[in-house]
């Protein structure tokens, strides 16, 4: 048995658990599926704290890429820092070899996040799948995005599942996600995270939210894109900048809720 220091944090219904107590990354799997399955925190996902300061690093528990996560744990430095208003800082997180900037505001507890651009960009076809055809593939290294083109289906496990194993089969990322959208581009996420094998109907999904502006975005006459996504459990606002087509920059954010820190028992 071990007490473990951890941060709640609910980044527009993203349920996050942050550890604190420093861990050898050979126990993130096993702490990881302890949180996940401890019913009380609600957690969708489990963030390890690396480093607070100078140089702020959050690993993801399969250490993966998550946007909510990368956000919320930018609002939490600031908070460690004793700052109390608006703040920009950097922060590196595991699927992302650079450094991202976060907008957050303590008072107001709002945390916006530079996203890395995509790798990829593509159109599916001929895969095999019918709900899959016509849908667009977002590749964001640490993770990849399938975003769904007919607004007619229906979220659902079954339907994920099939895409889950092709988009495994064919791309082996680190995580996958399904975004179901509906005709008013409200969505709901699906997330898959291998390193954990877990699978959550996640209550928001900034990832996937920043794949979705991604594919709404090609072939945008327009050089600055802003869209207010609904998602099961909140809002996130994502703001897309072009260059004749090109995408340069986008970022995604809103409120953010933190805990205090506090003590867990785990049987490890």
């Amino acid at each position: 048995m071990r007490d473990i220091e951890i941060v709640m944090a609910n980044p527009a219904g993203n349920i996050t658990a942050f550890v604190l107590t420093p861990v050898d990354q050979k126990d993130y799997k096993k702490i990881g599926k302890l949180l996940l399955d401890n019913k009380e925190l609600h957690a969708e996902q489990v963030g390890f704290v690396k480093e607070f300061s100078p140089q702020p690093r959050l690993e993801m528990c399969g250490l993966e890429f998550c946007g909510n996560a990368g956000r919320a744990f930018g609002l939490l430095c600031a908070r460690e820092s004793n700052i109390f208003g608006q703040a920009y800082l950097q922060i590196s997180e595991s699927g992302c070899e650079h450094p991202l900037l976060c907008d957050v505001d303590v008072s107001r507890q709002t945390a916006f996040i530079s996203m890395p651009l995509p790798k990829t960009v593509s159109i599916l076809q001929d895969t095999g799948i019918s709900e899959l055809d016509g849908a667009t593939l977002v590749d964001l290294d640490g993770i990849v995005h399938v975003i769904m083109k007919d607004t007619s289906i229906e979220p659902s496990l079954e339907i994920f599942t099939r895409i889950q194993e092709y988009v495994m089969r064919e791309y082996n990322p680190p995580a996958m996600g399904l975004m179901f959208v509906q005709p008013d581009k409200a969505i709901v996420p699906f997330v898959y995270v291998k390193e954990v094998d877990s699978i959550f109907a996640e209550g928001s999904c900034a990832s996937g939210t920043t794949a979705c502006a991604i594919a709404w975005s090609q072939n945008s006459p327009r050089d600055d894109l802003a869209y207010l996504v609904k998602e099961p459990a909140g809002e996130l606002q994502v703001y897309v900048k072009l260059d004749k087509g090109v995408l340069k920059q986008i970022s995604i954010g809103g409120p953010v809720e933190l805990s205090e820190p506090f003590m867990i028992n785990l049987n490890i």
